[in-house]
């Protein structure tokens, strides 16, 4: 919960132009406390795969990247206070069904939080997209990998 509150204080206050990457809202972001406590309380089905027919946008992935998660990742994904997602290493899998599910559902008890809210299927699609093109960029400073890696 609280990164969440210090993710949203990031972007509210030190990303002014955010409003500029939220032209397609995110499906439920506005249906109150009492949808954001139902879905709290319903667990996510972790091995569900991303969504048929989403195609990420690298280009437009790297916007929402840079005014969301490299707070926490890193400007070129070198990782911080989360890990590097530079590497071949991965905490919860490095497939692209993988990467979308960690993004939709978080891992809040590791300090990620949930962007199922924040973000459409087809933006969190084009996040991970991102994500995964940042393989083997090799950054300046690269926290050391963290996970198993991806064969």
């Amino acid at each position: 919960e609280n990164v969440g509150a210090v993710v949203d204080y990031v972007r509210k206050v030190l990303i002014p132009d955010l409003a500029k990457l939220d032209a397609e809202p995110a499906s439920g972001a506005q249906a109150g406390n009492a949808g954001s406590q139902a879905a709290s309380s319903m667990k996510a089905d972790m091995g569900a795969p991303m969504p048929k027919g989403l195609v990420g946008n690298t280009q437009l992935g790297e916007q929402f990247y840079l005014a969301n998660c490299a707070t926490c990742h890193g400007k070129n994904g070198e990782g911080g206070v989360g890990p590097n997602l530079t590497d071949a290493y991965w905490l919860h899998g490095g497939s692209i069904n993988d990467v979308f599910k960690t993004i939709k559902y978080g891992w809040p008890e590791k300090g990620m939080k949930s962007w199922k809210d924040d973000f459409s299927p087809s933006q969190i699609a084009q996040i991970a997209s991102y994500v995964k093109s940042l393989t083997g960029s090799n950054p300046p400073n690269p926290k050391p990998p963290q996970g198993i890696l991806a064969k």
